[in-house]
């Protein structure tokens, strides 16, 4: 009975560990999607801009209406803009510059956001990687204290005083302690999914400034 007892204790404990590291793993490849995504993104509201300039602007821009021409413009149009509106802005009607110029600083609110998200995924990921290395030194741990413990019986068998002698590998990470450690990362997860559903379907270009600043916040924790 004792035994079925100690078992049953020491295959949860497994179970409880190997849990922790898939969820670990899934954490960090999460993270890594994720700033993959924001900086993907950042391009794609880049080109957006850029396609925004040569529609406003497109006088100015010889055979804009031709892909080749259009996708060289394309290049280099968002990070000349200002040079863009300096130049060429007067000469447009006070209407079509000042829609170019609020949908332009739009999109360069959203890039802000974007890029600060990719700062939280990247701090996120570092966070996951040093709960991984404890995870797998307290893994290794286990495995050696598995193996000197044999050591142990077989001394005991022996009536030598071995008592013990496992704990001289104790390591300086526990199971409680990793589980904890994620817990407390995975908070940032929810935080920020809680201010995906709060921002994220938002069309007004301005609330990208209220989401950035909230995301610079969890950011800033870590």
């Amino acid at each position: 009975m004792i035994w079925n007892l100690f078992k049953k204790d020491k295959d949860e404990s497994e179970d409880q560990t190997l849990e922790l590291g898939r969820k670990i793993q899934i954490a960090l490849q999460k993270s890594e999607q994720d700033k993959r995504e924001a900086e993907k993104m950042v391009k794609t509201i880049e080109t957006w801009a850029a396609d925004a300039i040569i529609d406003n602007y497109a006088e100015f821009f010889p055979n804009a209406n031709l892909s080749f021409y259009r996708d060289k413009y394309k290049l280099t149009a968002f990070a000349d803009y200002e040079s863009i509106k300096a130049e060429h802005g007067a000469k447009l009607s006070a209407d079509v510059f000042e829609n170019c110029e609020k949908v332009v600083q739009g999109y360069k609110n959203q890039i802000e956001l974007q890029k600060s998200q990719v700062v939280l995924f990247e701090k996120l990921y570092k966070e996951h990687v040093k709960t991984k290395q404890k995870y797998d030194a307290m893994l290794a741990r286990n495995k050696r204290n598995e193996q000197m413990e044999k050591h142990n019986q077989k001394l005991q068998e022996m009536n030598n005083n071995t008592s013990g002698l496992g704990d001289i590998y104790k390591d300086e990470y526990s199971l409680e302690d990793i589980n904890r450690e994620f817990a407390d990362q995975e908070t940032y997860f929810d935080e920020l999914h809680k201010l995906k559903q709060q921002y994220g379907d938002d069309s007004n270009f301005e609330s990208a400034i209220a989401y950035k600043d909230e995301i610079d916040k969890i950011s800033n924790k870590l």
